[in-house]
């Protein structure tokens, strides 16, 4: 979600992800801990606003998770294909 976006509203995150606020706000406060995200109070319509962003260190720990998981899928695809070998009588 993230990933595709310049920034998401927290709001928006808890829609998409069902979480509650409160497990939502813990999540999200460990990745700005970690400097995985950004996060920027704004005001629309006289309400306080909160936008999220990856930051470059953030894209990079998910680009690099994302190759990890890709590179498990693509080892036990290799597992799972069994090579047929042929004998001959």
């Amino acid at each position: 979600m993230l990933s595709r976006a310049d920034g998401i509203e927290f709001a928006e995150i808890q829609s998409r992800t069902g979480l509650s606020k409160s497990a939502l706000s813990k999540h999200l406060s460990q990745l700005i801990d970690v400097g995985h995200l950004a996060d920027e109070q704004f005001l629309r319509a006289g309400s306080s606003r909160l936008m999220l962003s990856l930051t470059d260190q953030g894209r990079a720990a998910y680009a690099a998770h994302r190759k990890a998981l890709e590179d498990i899928l693509v080892s036990e695809d290799d597992v799972s294909s069994p090579t047929t070998t042929s004998h001959a009588p």
